[in-house]
């Protein structure tokens, strides 16, 4: 299902209050019953007061429960029948996030993130656990097209690279809640320090949302579970490989010249 209410949801989720995310969640899994609902019918059904349901319906950019009605019953419409069947769980979740995903892409984003990595001196990578994994297998990709890309993936090494980062370089933050503390702190001292902040993450009122010169939004958590999982990631990797795509369109000669000096020493020819 391809639903803007609920990606829009998922996004602001940490930053609801402990009573809207109530509201958040049941409206995640009960979405298509809102429409049968009044205001005091939900609020009963979330344990909450209609004054959280109408603080909940403003904070997601409606003016009010009718509005927001009114948009899940055109949401509804516009995603028709369903056809996830038996669908395995897994692979419906992957569904979805690809989904959301490629829906909240935008290309003018992609452009200009690209456009600053080319004419910029170093990319420092940031993040930790799995996006500590991400953020090597961008180094290896960025390292391929010919730029130099150094990852700094714990505590130690983000706080020495942002450090020596200045006006020519890229601070790329890599975390799906957007909260990581390590990575928050290296990415608020890059950008003092002059350096062009990307940020990638799920949640665009973070605070690595707002640190960002340019914010890249992911899809895919699920909301009220703590952590990330592979499905997540893959999230990540979609929006990166897009950039990376979008690298070789712009800078399509330097790259293809880097592809032809690595595979000819991994040739030996």
């Amino acid at each position: 299902m391809n639903n803007e209410i609920i990606i829009k949801i998922k996004s602001l989720f940490p930053d609801l209050t402990k009573s809207e995310k109530r509201v958040a969640l049941y409206v995640n899994e009960h979405f298509h019953q809102i429409i049968y609902l009044s205001i005091g019918d939900l609020a009963s059904q979330c344990g909450v007061g209609e004054t959280t349901i109408l603080r909940f319906c403003k904070h997601l950019g409606f003016s009010g429960y009718y509005e927001f009605k009114q948009q899940a019953i055109l949401q509804i419409e516009k995603d028709g029948q369903q056809n996830t069947g038996h669908q395995n769980k897994t692979l419906g979740n992957i569904h979805t996030m690809v989904q959301e995903t490629t829906q909240l892409l935008d290309d003018n984003k992609l452009t200009e993130t690209a456009q600053i990595i080319i004419h910029s001196q170093t990319i420092y990578v940031f993040g930790s656990g799995f996006s500590g994994l991400t953020a090597k297998a961008v180094q290896m990709r960025l390292t391929s097209f010919g730029y130099k890309c150094i990852v700094a993936d714990d505590k130690y090494l983000q706080v020495l690279a942002a450090n020596v980062m200045g006006s020519e370089d890229v601070a790329l933050g890599l975390s799906i809640s957007g909260e990581n503390s390590s990575t928050i702190e290296s990415i608020d001292l890059a950008k003092r320090n002059g350096a062009k902040v990307i940020a990638i993450t799920n949640h665009e009122e973070s605070s690595l949302a707002r640190l960002g010169d340019i914010v890249l939004l992911t899809a895919g958590k699920e909301m009220g579970r703590e952590g990330s999982t592979l499905v997540t990631e893959m999230s990540q990797f979609i929006i990166l490989e897009m950039l990376f795509e979008k690298l070789h369109e712009l800078d399509k000669e330097k790259i293809e010249d880097m592809n032809y000096k690595v595979s000819y020493y991994i040739r030996g020819e």
